[in-house]
Parts: C-alpha cells; sequence; structure tokens
C-alpha cells in the first residue's frame, strides 16, 4: 500500500505527529488497530478524502490514485493511475492559467510583486 503509507506519512509530518498511535487517535479519530488495518488493506474512500482535505490535495487525484492501489487486474491499475495523473495535471494546469490570468488583469501589482526589494513604496491616507 505505497500511496495509502506515502498520505499517511505526510499526514503525520504535517501534523507533528510521532506515531500511528497518535495520528490515529489525535488527529484521525480511529483506533490504531484501524490505522494499521488501512496501511495493510488500503484506506476507504471516506478516508482518503477526509487526509486529502487535512493535506490540500485534490480529492479526485486521491480516490482515484488510492482506486489504482486497490485495484485487482493491470489493467483496471493502470486505468486509475491514468486518471489520477490527468486530475493532477489539470490541477496544476489551472493554477498556472489563474496565476497568468492574475498578472494580465493586474499588471501593476505583478510587477510591484515582482520588483527589487530594496524599492520603498509610500501609502497617502487621504
Amino acid at each position: 500500500m505505497k500511496y495509502t503509507d506515502e498520505l499517511l506519512e505526510a499526514l503525520k509530518a504535517k501534523t507533528g505527529k510521532p506515531s500511528d498511535y497518535a495520528l490515529a487517535r489525535d488527529v484521525l479519530h480511529m483506533s490504531p488497530s484501524a490505522l494499521l488495518h488501512a496501511r495493510e488493506r488500503g484506506l476507504s474512500d471516506e478516508r482518503a478524502i477526509e487526509i486529502s482535505g487535512y493535506l490540500g490535495l485534490d480529492a479526485g487525484a486521491v480516490l482515484a490514485s488510492i482506486h489504482a492501489e486497490r485495484a485487482k487486474s493491470a489493467s483496471a491499475r493502470k486505468a486509475w493511475e491514468k486518471l489520477a495523473a490527468t486530475l493532477r495535471a489539470g490541477m496544476v494546469a489551472s493554477v498556472v492559467f489563474l496565476v497568468a490570468a492574475a498578472c494580465a488583469m493586474f499588471p501593476t501589482a505583478a510587477r510591484a510583486a515582482t520588483s527589487a526589494p530594496d524599492q520603498t513604496v509610500y501609502y497617502v491616507d487621504l
């Protein structure tokens, strides 16, 4: 359960929990044995969505990755992995588009944000 392990380790790092026991009890509000079961058999859809929210990940991409991990056949695994990659790529493209659109709509703010830090800006309250 490589992807499940990666998610759980990322969640432990983000929350500063030193062990699966602390993560299960304090963050996920589940028994440590249930967390061990999830590491062995994979996360449920509901738990994967919950963890994606904690980590700020796209829930669809996380679900597709979880389903790829649980797939019984190589063809199903490949299809789920392709969907997960497509969803992740879509998120990156959306962010790039939004940043480009913001720079086009507010060119002065974009220039100010990227200008040298030694410039002084004065604000006058009227």
